[in-house]
């Protein structure tokens, strides 16, 4: 009977053993350190990085927690700090006009470097596959491995889109109106709120606000609120960054009759519009490739809007609301 019951206690053991689930490996990846030229290919690098890594098998990412670390002895400590099995650092950077990528893998007995040469991100995007792979088994990895290296089979095609990063942000704006628009109004000013996602080198974004108009001739006041939605390219990546856009917006408009004492008769004279726009414009935005932007725009915004209805305002500011506008603005986020 004990024989028994000292086999059941074996075999059950050795169950438990085999049916336990694999430990997962633990990393850490710190942004991939880069010239500023090439800090937002970096910066998508290492993005794509975490990503294929948290998608192998228990396997487990956790964030930097506000530290910062790019050399090999830093990742020691911070993996021994860490409890982590690997911390990942890198740098990018360019020999005869060929991106080189250089990352170093911490383990607890043994640092892995990874040396490979790249166009763009777009390569990198097909070597993601196998150096996650490479990184998470502890493979070995040939000095300059290139794309050129890659089996069809681990190119991901239906993951090769480069990941983008939100960012949200304000701006303040003014509107100088042309050629006696806006029923004659000196400026409109006021601010938005918006959003902006960038992919590569575009910008996709959406905002909306208020604007309010200085003293109109002939009585009138006028206040619009806009959304609108457009899409801009920058001609480079680095801290200051031209580049060229185009926005659409439907914009509600309020017109206001002033009466003679200076009071808003508003249930009986104002005027609402819905007025459609098309805006070119052209800017520069600073400190591109941190997690706070500044930029600068300035445009031609034309507003498709017929104001002929509208009560005590002359013939001769009845064509149209357009004109240059003028915004400064800051966004957060993405890096």
């Amino acid at each position: 009977m004990q024989r028994h019951y000292f086999l059941i206690v074996f075999v059950a053991l050795l169950t438990l053993a085999f049916a336990a689930p694999a430990t997962a490996e633990t990393f850490v990846i710190f942004p991939i350190k880069a010239s500023a030229k090439y800090r937002n290919d970096a910066r998508v690098m290492t993005k794509l990085l975490r990503n294929e890594l948290e998608n192998l098998p228990q396997t487990k990412v956790y964030g930097t927690q506000g530290e910062s670390c790019s050399d090999v002895g830093c990742a020691k400590q911070i993996r021994k700090k860490r409890g982590v099995d690997a911390v990942i650092v890198g740098e990018l950077t360019t020999l005869g006009g060929q991106l080189t990528l250089l990352l170093d893998a911490a383990w607890a007995d043994e640092v892995y470097s990874y040396d490979t040469g790249l166009a763009d991100v777009t390569e990198f995007k097909k070597l993601r596959g196998r150096l996650a792979k490479a990184i998470r088994n502890r493979d070995d990895w040939a000095g300059g491995r290139g794309v050129d290296s890659v089996a069809q089979d681990e190119t991901h095609p239906y993951r090769n889109k480069v990941h983008g990063m939100w960012k949200f942000g304000l701006a303040m704006g003014m509107v100088a109106p042309m050629s006696d628009t806006y029923l004659g109004a000196d400026y409109l000013i006021g601010g938005k709120l918006g959003f902006r996602y960038e992919i590569a080198n575009v910008g996709i974004e959406g905002a909306g606000g208020y604007y309010g108009s200085s003293n109109l001739a002939h009585g009138l006041k006028a206040s619009e609120i806009p959304i609108e939605l457009g899409a801009h390219y920058y001609f480079m990546n680095s801290d200051i960054s031209p580049f060229l856009g185009a926005k659409f917006g439907a914009h509600a408009i309020f017109l206001d009759h002033r009466d003679t004492d200076d009071y808003y008769s508003v249930d009986d004279d104002r005027q609402d519009y819905w007025m459609f726009t098309v805006a070119p414009y052209l800017g520069v935005e600073l400190l591109r490739t941190h997690t706070f932007n500044i930029n600068f725009r300035a445009g031609y915004q034309y507003g498709f809007v017929n104001f002929d209805e509208a009560d005590a305002a002359p013939d001769d500011v009845k064509n149209g609301a357009h004109g240059v506008f003028f915004q400064v603005g800051v966004t957060f986020g993405g890096n």
